[in-house]
């Protein structure tokens, strides 16, 4: 159950649309918001950039906020598809979906192509099986599938020191 304080971020967070949400105004002390580079900081919108362990990935829209790092809470809409087309997921439509982003709470090639992402901005991610789920079938989705998505960032929560 989500407490009081989880939901009426979340409420925030969906109620100011692509505003920032932050939980706290200090930087968690074991963490260095600056200390991660996005995989496509220096991107122009339509450009494709690829990382070293093969994930591509393309800036659809760019936004000027903060963006996100490894530990944020970040709130994102998706569409998953496999390279014949085939919609295997989506959050379009409902609820956003929510991750600490870095935690090994998603796919891999969610967690190094998320970074840096920025509210309201929209990114395509290519992930090749060895960043999504390898040489095993998950749901929908054949073994050794590269995976297809559509990402839009909703909000971002930066957690401050625990007290």
């Amino acid at each position: 159950m989500l407490s009081k304080r989880s939901i009426l971020a979340l409420t925030a967070a969906l109620s100011i649309g692509l505003g920032t949400l932050f939980a706290a105004d200090e930087a968690k002390p074991d963490a260095k918001p600056d200390s991660v580079k996005s995989p496509i900081a220096d991107a122009k919108p339509g450009e494709t950039k690829t990382t070293g362990s093969g994930l591509k990935i393309t800036l659809v829209a760019e936004a000027k906020d903060p963006g996100a790092q490894p530990g944020d809470i970040i709130w994102v809409h998706y569409t998953g598809k496999l390279t014949t087309g085939e919609q295997f997921d989506s959050s379009v439509g409902g609820k956003p979906f929510k991750i600490t982003l870095g935690k090994g709470e998603v796919i891999a090639g969610w967690d190094e192509g998320l970074v840096g992402m920025k509210i309201g901005e929209k990114r395509k991610l290519e992930i090749p099986p060895a960043l999504a789920y390898k040489d095993r079938a998950a749901g929908k989705i054949p073994p050794n599938s590269t995976l297809l998505f559509d990402v839009e960032m909703i909000g971002i929560a930066r957690p401050g020191p625990q007290q």
